[in-house]
């Protein structure tokens, strides 16, 4: 697959996170499999602390891998329950340093926390598309939109599939206005998806069917060189030729026109992996508990549905996507019941 060649020498949040996630799934992966084994007592304190230290990078280098992390805990203490010691060991610490991380310290060191903005994707599209279309407001719900941002620029601005343009636009007027008054705001939110709840629906389909349809249509293992920078660092091809752009058009393109091999390259193909692998293991009731290890990609899918900020980035999939092989490891030597115990 093309785009692991991409990401494996691509210096970015997105790249890095789903690195980390790889990481913190494998330990999952190792409790699920040897939490009752009988290990030397040095083993199980390192495989703890890998476990820590790449739960809390789960939490640190995405806002919505902290909320995934989050879900995940539930589900793992729940499922867990009679090894609750071990697992509030880990679960805890992880929680208690990220906060302090997340709280104290960045405030101590005047690192800034993403924005209301940033945080508010879907909603930002489905507000502003009852303005696209015209819809009735009252004066005092266009009088609490026009508090934060300038709406006659919303209709020029507005992109379906992509909602940076509606955040820069609010980030523009005055987001504190948010922040300020969020139960207002809220009712709002909810007042206008009561009026017009296709509206809603549609703005929200826009933004996330990718997640979900299969057949989604973005770019795929496209990125390269070196963005623009004030320190001088710059994109030097070392091989070239046309034979090599060649080849490289052709990999890119190989998945539209060979059946199968282009679900590789789906972000909704592997949404749906996930969810039948989930379910496959849900109707077995002797290892049901290797189902955690696939809470982690269901939350970050989760999460990607209720805040995804563009349609067309196949690279926020990169995380969840990364975690594919591991769906192969819970299915190993799984147990099955025999038709005499079925009986």
């Amino acid at each position: 697959t093309p785009y692991n060649a991409v990401l494996s020498i691509l210096v970015g949040k997105d790249a890095m996170f789903g690195a980390i996630m790889m990481l913190f799934v494998s330990e999952v992966l190792r409790f699920v499999y040897t939490c009752n084994d009988e290990k030397k007592k040095i083993t199980k304190v390192f495989d703890c602390i890998r476990f820590i230290l790449f739960g809390i990078g789960m939490c640190l280098f995405r806002t919505n891998g902290f909320y995934a992390f989050i879900l995940f805990a539930i589900c793992f203490v729940l499922i867990f329950i009679k090894d609750w010691k071990k697992v509030l060991l880990r679960v805890g610490v992880i929680l208690a340093v990220t906060l302090l991380i997340k709280g104290p310290v960045m405030n101590a060191l005047d690192i800034k926390q993403p924005d209301i903005a940033e945080s508010l994707h879907v909603p930002e599209q489905q507000i502003s598309r009852i303005i696209v279309n015209d819809r009735d407001l009252t004066d005092y719900e266009r009088t609490m939109l026009e508090n934060v941002a300038d709406l006659s620029y919303v209709k020029p601005f507005y992109v379906p599939s992509f909602a940076d343009n509606i955040k820069e636009l609010i980030r523009a007027g005055h987001q504190e206005v948010i922040t300020e008054n969020k139960l207002e705001y809220a009712k709002l939110y909810v007042t206008l998806g009561l009026k017009y709840p296709s509206d809603y629906l549609f703005a929200w389909k826009d933004l996330a069917e990718n997640i979900i349809y299969p057949e989604g249509n973005y770019d795929v293992a496209i990125i390269e060189g070196v963005y623009n920078n004030e320190i001088g660092v710059s994109h030097n091809g070392i091989i070239g030729g046309k034979v090599l752009l060649k080849l490289r058009e052709l990999a890119v393109k190989i998945p539209n026109y060979i059946p199968v091999y282009g679900f590789l390259f789906s972000m909704g193909a592997f949404t749906w992996l996930f969810i039948i692998s989930f379910m496959l293991i849900l109707t077995n009731k002797k290892d049901r508990k290797r189902i955690v290890v696939l809470i982690p990609a269901i939350a970050l899918i989760l999460s990607l549905l209720l805040a995804i900020p563009s349609a067309g980035e196949f690279r926020y999939a990169t995380s969840y996507i990364l975690l594919a092989p591991f769906v192969l490891c819970i299915f190993k030597n799984i147990n099955v019941s025999s038709n005499e115990e079925n009986q």
